[in-house]
């Protein structure tokens, strides 16, 4: 458009960048049983009378019930299955747990845990109050687990926490906590606790569970952890935000009851993992960019059925030794520097249910059978690699596989063909992914068979057809679609899905919208930018939820029911149609950021006098402040305007 088109929408935004204001909800009182409902630990069976202390356990490896939503959990992975764990009182837990009701006190008062209401429920049973979890172990042990969470998985759970790092407040880690005598867990996870472990750590030999993650204290790990010899599981996990955290060098430890190892963004410790060598029990070993060395032949033992080795420099070609580890459940290998064919041997773990190599450089096409020796897969991630050849037909063998993401392959061209009918029999497919490859052809009819899919990602192939196959389930979410070769309308089915929040389809040739849109209730973003979309669109009113829309490049007319928009729309865009005027209604736009309109087909008569611009503001663009902004706004007419 012209210089009187343009400079309206300049004025526009720059009206909004000074003067709005978008109200965005706390996150920070996230009610808990709801989020942890959909954590995969928890599976809704809570025997306990505070369920929510259940739910928050449940989502620990530790503490992983024997059955949880994503099925039967194997015995051999199980630690201290929460099933098979007894909540207590403080009069069932008896003198195990009153011995340490003193040193509790002290400790709470110190760093001033409790508020009032919970200091009047500690004196008289300390088992309900929301930090201490009385429990009797499947063994027969009775004791307590100490709980100091700040968050966890995203959400609030304890406001002391909050309000000490709102203040930008540290306590000293309190020393009380050497004199528990019943304590089987000390779990400080996003706490801001200060000082050092001391070897008075070595006095806790009750403990079956240590865990320190994302608090700020510094110093060595104490050698005298190694006279924790019940211990069951290390989970120790560093912070960027909270400064270096611990460091030094690993003491040589022989835990010999271990399970669980878990050593996280811990940088700062320094020496060599050889004794993991020693760990005969060890079901579970997470390494995550630590600065330890790991030895070349780590000869893990045989018990083992997770394995998280990310960012920890592994290069070459993926170690054979791998492929006899028979028990093995979760292999995880991404974010590091390994290349050359994936081995044939990974098809000997046939207990396999998450398998991750993503981000690294591995090349060729996929061994013979891929995915027909892992009846158990749920979960395969293979993106950002440099893989060819077909996708794998065989990998419908893997009747229980709820997540693929094979994308981002490209570097290499990227897997090419067509999409296998094969997979259809998918039927528990949840998510899927296998955008910026080569793969041509149209979607399969059998995909029609994914009835529980909440994303799908097919954008930056050269897939072409309609859109008919695909099954629409009504818990569908997400559905990337762009840089294809898809025609025809978009399926009238998909105005069923309710839930969906992003549909994403820009540069294909698809026509028209479904006739209604009243069920997209939910949906946030739409993009169907560089299509075939002509004449006039059903309204976008119903969308309540709309913050952005980019409908340009097509040859879009208007809309139905006066035009009216959603008022939660942020970012528009509506360049490049045939749009002859503005509606009136688009004058209360109130969260618009962005709203972009030229090459379209407005004339002098058809621009609405309330989005004019004053004579001369082109020239002087005087708006800068938030006062100049307010005493524009305050005149009634551009011939008001302070030019």
């Amino acid at each position: 458009g012209n210089a009187k088109m343009r400079c309206p929408f300049a004025l526009l935004q720059l009206l909004v960048a000074l003067l709005h204001v978008q109200t965005v909800p706390s996150t920070h009182l996230v009610e808990r049983t709801r989020r942890l409902q959909d954590d995969a630990g928890y599976n809704g069976s809570c025997t306990w009378t505070d369920c929510t202390k259940w739910e928050l356990l449940s989502t620990s490896v530790v503490f992983r019930p024997t059955v949880t939503p994503m099925g039967v959990s194997s015995p051999q992975s199980l630690i201290l299955p929460l099933d098979q764990v007894d909540e207590l009182s403080s009069v069932e837990c008896g003198p195990s747990c009153s011995a340490d009701a003193d040193a509790l006190s002290r400790l709470t008062v110190k760093i001033g845990l409790m508020n009032e209401s919970e200091a009047t429920d500690f004196a008289t049973d300390f088992c309900s109050v929301s930090f201490i979890v009385c429990i009797r172990l499947p063994d027969g042990v009775e004791g307590y687990l100490l709980l100091l969470w700040g968050d966890h998985r995203g959400g609030q759970v304890n406001t002391w926490a909050a309000a000490l790092r709102k203040r930008g407040k540290r306590v000293p880690f309190p020393a009380e906590t050497y004199e528990l005598k019943a304590v089987l867990g000390l779990w400080i996870t996003s706490v801001p606790l200060e000082g050092q472990l001391t070897e008075e750590i070595g006095n806790l030999t009750s403990l079956r569970l240590l865990t320190l993650r994302k608090v700020s204290m510094g110093g060595s790990l104490p050698a005298s952890l190694g006279r924790l010899t019940s211990l069951v599981a290390l989970e120790i996990q560093g912070s960027k935000r909270t400064g270096p955290g611990l460091s030094g060098p690993l003491p040589p430890w022989r835990l010999n009851s271990l399970e669980v190892l878990s050593i996280v963004e811990a940088r700062w410790l320094e020496g060599s993992l050889d004794q993991i060598a020693n760990l005969a029990r060890l079901k579970h070993l997470t390494l995550i960019l630590p600065g330890l060395r790991l030895p070349s032949s780590p000869h893990l033992g045989p018990n083992l059925t997770t394995l998280v080795l990310q960012r920890v420099d592994l290069n070459g070609q993926i170690p054979e030794w791998i492929g006899g580890m028979a028990n093995l459940e979760t292999l995880d290998l991404s974010y590091n520097d390994l290349s050359g064919p994936m081995p044939p041997s990974l098809m000997n773990l046939t207990k396999l249910r998450h398998l991750s190599l993503s981000r690294n450089r591995l090349k060729g096409s996929l061994p013979d059978g891929f995915g027909s020796t892992w009846p158990h897969l749920e979960e395969l991630e293979l993106q950002r690699n440099q893989l060819s050849g077909h996708l794998p037909t065989e990998l419908s063998k893997t009747t229980n596989i709820r997540h693929i993401r094979l994308s981002y392959q490209r570097i290499n061209e990227g897997f090419h063909g067509p999409l296998p009918p094969e997979w259809g029999s998918l039927t528990k497919l949840e998510y899927l992914d296998v955008s910026r490859n080569n793969l041509n052809g149209t979607i399969p009819e059998q995909w029609g068979n994914f009835l529980q899919l909440r994303e799908l990602y097919l954008e930056w192939n050269k897939l072409s057809g309609t859109l008919d196959a695909l099954g629409l389930p009504p818990q569908l979410k997400k559905l990337h679609l762009s840089h294809n070769k898809f025609n025809g309308p978009v399926p009238d089915g998909l105005a069923e899905c309710a839930e969906l929040k992003e549909l994403v389809a820009d540069n294909n040739n698809l026509g028209a919208l479904p006739s209604s849109l009243d069920k997209w209730t939910n949906l946030t973003k739409l993009s169907l930018s560089n299509n075939n979309m002509t004449g006039t669109l059903p309204s976008l009113s119903p969308i309540k939820r709309l913050r952005m829309v980019d409908l340009s490049c097509n040859r879009i007319e208007g809309f139905t029911g006066n035009g009216f928009l959603p008022e939660t729309l942020e970012d528009i865009n509506f360049d490049t149609n045939a749009l002859a005027i503005i509606p009136a209604s688009w004058h209360y736009l109130p969260a618009a950021k962005k709203l972009r309109l030229s090459n379209n087909s407005f004339t002098a008569s058809t621009w609405p006098e309330w989005f004019e611009t004053a004579k001369g503001y082109c020239a002087n663009d005087r708006i800068s402040t938030l006062s100049e902004a307010k005493e524009w706004l305050s005149a009634k007419d551009p011939p008001d305007w302070p030019v």
